[in-house]
């Protein structure tokens, strides 16, 4: 009965993997559309590479922890990938959490690294912001390990290191000569920290092994017949469990989709999105499909390549 387990459900690969075993047949696929961006699989595999390498030549390890914001953009899936390959077990707090979530996140898992998004309102220019980021600092061992992504967000090629800076203004750029290896953690063990729905109080964060939610995303993305041609607009914070692996981002990745990257679930923000760039498929929570349902009537937009919208997070009404 083991082994029929292992072999049915576990196949012993970390979740970097689902990016790495399809670059021979994906590789000049778009993986990702965010703005004006396009970044193709063997680009997203090349930035998530160099990130995971920076991060090693800055003395991280296999089994250090992460504590990650960032909004919906290219970069969340560069540093998903480039932690798993580096073997950093994150947890990615929400856009909209603030100081207390971020500290409460921090206390349990003590981060040897913080990557966070200039964007965020914590970075607005006032003093009392300027100290907040300050006690996050405090809460790690090493307070230079926080990452910052600029807004607005840069170019991003193959070529070129992710737009990131490290917050005593050091670039990624500035690594040893010498490379550190990385190396992800084995396939049975953790690979990240998910946030629980927060609705006793503070988030809880629940691990997630690579085997677990590779199968998650494997039989998501099966059941949901995602394929090579599967456009999926995610408008849904990006590390929320629904868009990130149900099937979510990940399942896309795994069958060569695209993912095309949302600020926000609102029809003047999504239907231009989906006229644009032939959208098939999306997910939403039920008050945003009501939005989306009362502008379809009223708006020119032309979303007819839509064919799928995933309901979830809270009972659809009739």
């Amino acid at each position: 009965a083991s082994d029929y387990r292992r072999k049915e459900y576990w196949i012993d690969q970390p979740l970097n993997h689902l990016l790495e075993a399809k670059l021979n047949r994906f590789a000049n696929n778009t993986a990702i559309i965010c703005q004006h961006r396009h970044i193709s699989y063997a680009q997203l595999d090349n930035l998530s590479t160099k990130l995971a390498q920076c991060l090693a030549d800055e003395g991280l390890k296999s089994g250090d922890t992460a504590l990650v914001q960032l909004p919906n953009c290219a970069e969340f899936y560069i540093v998903f990938f480039a932690l798993l390959k580096c073997g950093v077990v994150p947890v990615f707090a929400l856009f909209n959490h603030n100081l207390h979530e971020l500290i409460a996140f921090s206390k349990q898992i003590s981060p040897d690294l913080v990557i966070l998004s200039e964007s965020h309102q914590l970075f607005e220019h006032n003093e009392s912001q300027t100290e907040a980021i300050i006690e996050v600092g405090k809460l790690m061992p090493n307070a230079d390990r926080i990452l910052l992504l600029p807004e607005p967000f840069g170019e991003l090629t193959a070529d070129l290191l992710p737009p990131f800076h490290w917050r005593d203004g050091r670039s990624l750029a500035a690594v040893n000569s010498e490379h550190a290896d990385f190396v992800s953690t084995p396939a049975d063990q953790v690979a990240f920290f998910q946030l629980s729905g927060g609705s006793t109080g503070t988030p809880k964060l629940i691990p997630r092994t690579h085997n677990d939610y590779y199968y998650s995303v494997r039989l998501s993305a099966q059941i949901c017949m995602l394929t090579e041609q599967t456009v999926f607009l995610c408008s849904l914070p990006a590390a929320h469990n629904f868009t990130l692996s149900s099937p979510g981002a990940l399942g896309v990745f795994y069958t060569g989709g695209t993912v095309v990257t949302a600020t926000d679930p609102s029809p003047a923000t999504c239907f231009p999105l989906i006229e644009k760039h032939k959208v098939t498929i999306s997910s939403l929570v039920p008050p945003a499909l009501s939005l989306w349902l009362s502008a379809a009537g009223t708006r020119d937009d032309n979303i007819s390549s839509l064919s799928v919208i995933q309901v979830g997070g809270a009972k659809l009404s009739p």
